[in-house]
């Protein structure tokens, strides 16, 4: 009977807090995870301050952590340092920098970063956004444009300079349907397939209201700009990829074209493929998945964010590895989040401030594994590592398959903090956690050279 009832709680536990990953967005380092459950975990930079991971911490954090203040979540949009979410009531909440006042709440000023999620007005009727370093774009769900933050180069598209520290509305349109922001300029699409840009423009003077590019015609599909940098992707509905911008000095091969070309003032296409799915622009990098779902990188590499296993910069689109089932890819500054169909998590690229949530600070060149929705047959079977009651308050029974070999099981805290540590022989080890702070922890077994690891959530 009691091993009837360990199956009976496990496979409860397994349905309720192995929900499946959704959607990913990477800051430049740190990063949003949207599960299926519409709740979202955070993890990655903490230490500096801007509050990104809307924990309501200012220590990195190791590994996806979920966020129990916020539920029922549809949509989750990253800037540089700061997060923004939408939720399924159409309201709009952010955390982060808000130095520029890039959050819209109505403050500016290094001293009024948020580090827990905060609503923007009172709105209801927000439909996608995007996020830059400095200045924050917006579609609502009629179709009419919004824009808020710093306005150095005329970015916001509001005919002004002026900085706004809420949100405003960009002329009178109401047909738009994708945005994306770069460092010091904005790029729009409309329902028609025409392509729209305002802000910082290197072949003429700057331009602070939405003018739309002739140049490639009127197809375009997809559009994707790097947060903090110069470079802009666009997909077309024939699969075609096209980019325009530069490349940061000394050129690493962002833009694809090549060892010679370092600045394009209208869309170029990149090679003649015409099998491109969707595109993501990072820090100088970028990445695109085709119709067979596999994945392919360019540009800067020197930490191994491509993940193809080196570290050498690659100047014109290059698979990484020789998996056909990526679904989503989303890169930082020096690394970079992916799911694949099985929606499970993948990261590689640098790791000194928790960036890729494998629990440690160990950075990768090639993906490595951080979760997944449920194991296979075969892997329940060869971990049988269970934790019941979960969440808990005060005790938690570990069952492990160990086959009379000592076990260590140890638990940290989000920030990579040893707080309990033992070893067992037993089949079923029963810890006291009462006096951990309430709060996620993720608990290893390391038993035969191998590592199983759990997260858990205490509560008080």
């Amino acid at each position: 009977m009691r091993n009837l009832s360990l199956i009976l709680i496990s496979f409860f536990t397994t349905i309720i807090y192995s929900q499946c990953n959704t959607v990913i967005s990477a800051g430049r380092r740190h990063n949003i995870l949207l599960k299926d459950n519409r709740v979202i975990e955070t993890w990655g930079n903490g230490i500096n301050g801007f509050g990104a991971l809307g924990l309501g911490i200012t220590s990195n954090v190791l590994f996806p952590t979920p966020l129990s203040s916020q539920i029922n979540i549809s949509k989750i949009f990253t800037g540089a340092y700061n997060s923004f979410i939408i939720k399924e009531n159409g309201t709009l909440w952010a955390t982060g920098d808000n130095e520029d006042g890039q959050l819209g709440i109505g403050t500016f000023g290094s001293g009024n970063v948020s580090n827990v999620f905060v609503q923007i007005g009172t709105s209801a009727d927000w439909k996608t956004i995007s996020a830059s370093s400095a200045h924050t774009l917006a579609i609502k769900i009629d179709g009419t444009l919004w824009a808020w933050g710093s306005n150095q180069q005329g970015k916001l598209g509001n005919r002004s300079m002026t900085n706004s520290y809420v949100p405003i509305q960009i002329g009178t349109d109401s047909d738009w349907k994708a945005i994306t922001g770069g460092l010091h300029y904005s790029v729009a699409l409309k329902n028609n397939g025409t392509l729209w840009a305002w802000g910082l423009n290197e072949a003429v003077a700057n331009n602070p209201f939405p003018t739309q590019i002739f140049i490639g015609g009127n197809d375009w599909k997809e559009i994707s700009a790097d947060a903090a940098g110069l470079h802009t992707l666009l997909l077309k509905n024939n699969g075609t990829l096209y980019v325009f911008g530069r490349t940061w000095s000394g050129g690493m091969g962002s833009l694809g074209l090549g060892a010679t070309i370092f600045v394009v003032i209208n869309p170029v296409q990149i090679g003649t493929d015409s099998d491109w799915q969707s595109i993501s622009a990072g820090f100088n990098n970028s990445f695109a998945i085709k119709t067979n779902s596999t994945l392919w990188g360019w540009g800067q590499n020197d930490l191994g964010q491509l993940g193809d296993g080196t570290q050498i910069d690659k100047l014109i689109p290059t698979q990484i590895g020789l998996d056909t089932d990526w679904l989503m890819v989303s890169p930082g500054s020096r690394h970079t989040i992916a799911l694949k169909s099985n929606r499970a998590l993948y990261s590689w690229g640098d790791n000194s401030e928790a960036q890729l949530g494998n629990g440690n600070y160990n950075s990768s060149i090639t993906p490595i594994l951080i979760n997944s929705c449920t194991l296979s047959k075969e892997e329940f079977d060869e971990n049988k590592f269970v934790i019941y009651p979960n969440p808990t308050k005060n005790i938690l029974h570990i069952s492990t398959k160990n086959n009379n070999e000592n076990s260590l099981i140890i638990i940290y805290d989000i920030t990579g903090r040893e707080v309990m540590k033992t070893k067992t022989s037993l089949e079923e080890t029963i810890i006291d956690i009462s006096n951990l702070k309430e709060g996620s922890y993720l608990v290893k077994n390391i038993i035969g050279g191998k590592i199983q690891s759990k997260l858990i959530l205490k509560q008080n």
